[in-house]
């Protein structure tokens, strides 16, 4: 594409301005309209792949359906023949901003009371797509550009957000995001909630208060770990708890230990910049409230209802109070002589009883009874044998265990009904261009790919490292690219 160049004789491409996760961005003109629109063109290597087309012409439909400030609006789509083939477009309203990833490599971290206004207005539109189906999958800095006239945010790149009821774009449901800012549940390619773009902008967050992501590395699969298994560091000693706790609470492993919606993340944010309390620390570690609860959540613990206690000291059941017999002051002699009369009567009763079994002598057995005594005591002691243990004979012959014992399934296993996961084999994409090896690989059957950018440009340029290659892969591999970014794609 070149400077001055029409698309479907109407949008003439002005100047290129970023390059985004499936093309490249121009600030252009509508010559019909006399406006300026952004316009996003589908990479030329995968403008003729079947897949991404459909993918792209998704973006268009699922993006205009949408009416929230937060997000930029689409205005048209099309294809346009050119010697390379079929090239895809959208035009869209065009943002005169920068992105958040810029603001935060000139500056390093964001005010807190700008930052907290600026998520809750993101989470707002995250939220107007959730409510409409539709998952942003790529929610990061670059993806979010503040607007240089009142400092408001718009997402963009939703070229890898899917719709609800777009099934069927790829067989495993693309992983597509970028490494530091995917949620636990998309590295395992698991169906995606609203709460996995909570996490990616707690992600955002985090690095906003920080100057640093939450989970480094030098290579993916170290940053993919820390997602998956490891705790976030301490964010920095300055920022208050109230903050801790609002971030902290989106980057729960567990999708239900998250804000609930992005609506409740959104009023959160507000309610921790006016000063009212957030959720503690631990609630990490519970089942969030319910949807919609976005009402201020109070620091100190709520004391139960009367009638409710919570730890009570024991008491004496009242029965007991009624167990012994009334004594009056002045007990009557008569009772006593009865009572010690009745205790003569017993004591002579089992002093006669003994007489008689030291006569009869019944603990002695008979043969017989010794006999079957003995046996019982043989039959006992084999049932008492550790069941791991096997018994040995003394003819030196292994008894068999009895069927009801039978402890080694390993010998004759149950036949299995489940059939192994295809597998393929992924190719090496070290040293071609990002979009090549894109294509590359979704051809070859693998499609759950994570990218971890090296470099400060906006271009994703060539690959230069890989974590998987060969055959013998499950298809629902993930795979790790890390990508060398230059400022444009002349640069590459």
């Amino acid at each position: 594409m070149r400077v001055g160049q029409l698309l479907a004789g109407r949008y003439r491409l002005d100047d290129r301005v970023d390059a985004g996760g499936m093309g490249t961005v121009w600030r252009g003109t509508d010559t019909r309209l006399h406006r300026t629109v952004a316009i996003k063109v589908l990479h030329a290597g995968l403008s003729n792949d079947e897949v991404f087309r459909r993918r792209f012409e998704v973006e268009a439909r699922a993006v205009a359906a949408l009416q929230a400030p937060g997000i930029v609006n689409i205005y048209d789509y099309g294809e346009d023949p050119s010697p390379e083939g079929s090239v895809c477009y959208l035009i869209m309203e065009f943002v005169d901003g920068r992105s958040l990833a810029s603001i935060l490599a000139e500056h390093g971290r964001i005010e807190r009371g700008e930052l907290l206004r600026i998520l809750a207005e993101a989470a707002d539109a995250l939220d107007a797509a959730h409510r409409a189906g539709i998952i942003h999958r790529d929610v990061k800095p670059g993806n979010i550009l503040i607007t240089r006239r009142d400092g408001k945010p718009k997402l963009v790149d939703f070229g890898i957000a899917r719709a609800h009821g777009e099934a069927g774009l790829t067989s495993t449901g693309m992983i597509m995001g970028t490494a530091a800012y995917v949620s636990p549940e998309q590295l395992h390619g698991h169906q995606l909630t609203g709460s996995s773009d909570v996490y990616s902008l707690g992600v955002v967050a985090y690095e906003c208060l920080a100057g640093r992501k939450p989970f480094t590395g030098d290579t993916p699969a170290g940053i993919i770990a820390g997602h998956i298994s490891h705790p976030p560091p301490q964010l920095p000693p300055d920022v208050p708890p109230v903050l801790v706790s609002l971030v902290m609470r989106t980057l729960a492993k567990n999708p239900a230990d998250r804000w609930p919606s992005a609506a409740a993340f959104a009023q959160a944010c507000r309610d921790a910049a006016e000063g009212r309390s957030a959720a503690p620390a631990t609630a990490v570690m519970n089942a969030p409230p319910p949807m919609g609860a976005t009402s201020v959540m109070p620091g100190a613990p709520v004391s139960p209802p009367r009638g409710v206690a919570g730890v009570a000291r024991p008491q004496a059941p009242q029965t007991r109070q009624h167990t012994q017999p009334h004594r009056s002051p002045t007990p009557d002699p008569e009772p006593k002589k009865s009572n010690l009369a009745t205790v003569g009567v017993i004591a002579a009763v089992v002093v006669l009883a003994m007489v008689g079994l030291l006569i009869w002598q019944p603990w002695l057995p008979s043969d017989d009874a010794a006999d079957a005594d003995q046996t019982q005591q043989t039959q006992g002691t084999e049932q008492e044998q550790d069941p791991d243990d096997s018994t040995v004979e003394e003819d030196g012959n292994q008894q068999q265990p009895p069927p009801d014992t039978e402890t080694e399934p390993e010998s004759d296993p149950e036949p299995s009904t489940e059939q192994p996961p295809a597998t393929g084999e992924i190719p090496s994409v070290i040293g071609d261009e990002y979009y090549d090896a894109y294509a590359e690989l979704s051809e070859a059957g693998f499609n759950n790919i994570v990218v971890t950018e090296d470099g400060e440009g906006g271009y994703r340029c060539k690959v230069i490292g890989q974590d998987f290659i060969g055959p013998g892969y499950s298809f629902d591999t993930t795979v790790s690219l890390t990508v060398q970014m230059t400022a444009t794609e002349d640069d590459c």
